[in-house]
């Protein structure tokens, strides 16, 4: 692949496995580096953060660095972002919890990806039935410098089920 740097090759050594409730980390060749972890422990500071499901993993291979995202609070209520500090995600992490409960909405069924400027995740919005999908967008650069506040932008996409977003390569 011409378009990856020699930099993402360093990164790509390295795979995350995650499930609905823990991931763990290993290298190319399949041997676990990283025992696994449940999400609940991985974010413990964060109360909103306990009840996951949905887990997103996502390279960025511009900024070398892992994105992982999972819904927390069993109820919907908060999506669970961590990024890491360096390409190898055996190290220290960046921790955010985000609010997306929109009008008391349940947040459902996220789908992460990684652009220029942001880390983009699309989701479905329930009360009884579907009432909206959204696109979300966090400024990547604030997360990855470990900023408390990173800019969030979101915007409606009407009645379309799971927003996908796609992913930058190089």
């Amino acid at each position: 692949r011409p378009w990856t740097s020699a930099r993402a090759l360093q990164a790509l050594s390295h795979v995350i496995a995650a499930v609905n409730s823990a991931f763990a980390i290993y290298d190319k060749s399949g041997n676990e580096v990283a025992a696994p972890r449940t999400f609940e422990n991985f974010f413990a500071d964060f109360a909103e953060c306990q009840g996951t499901f949905d887990p997103n993993v996502i390279y960025d291979e511009s900024a070398d660095r892992f994105f992982m995202g999972v819904v927390g609070n069993g109820n919907g209520t908060h999506y669970c972002m961590a990024v890491s500090q360096s390409g190898d995600p055996r190290g220290s992490w960046n921790l955010y919890s985000l609010q997306v409960d929109v009008d008391g909405d349940f947040f459902d069924f996220p789908h992460a990806g990684v652009g220029v400027d942001a880390i983009y995740f699309g989701s479905n919005m329930f009360a009884s039935s579907l009432t909206q999908s959204i696109i979300w967008a966090v400024d990547k650069n604030a997360m990855y410098a470990g900023s408390a506040n990173p800019d969030v932008n979101s915007a409606s996409v009407g009645r379309n089920f799971t927003p996908q977003p796609m992913n930058i390569h190089g």
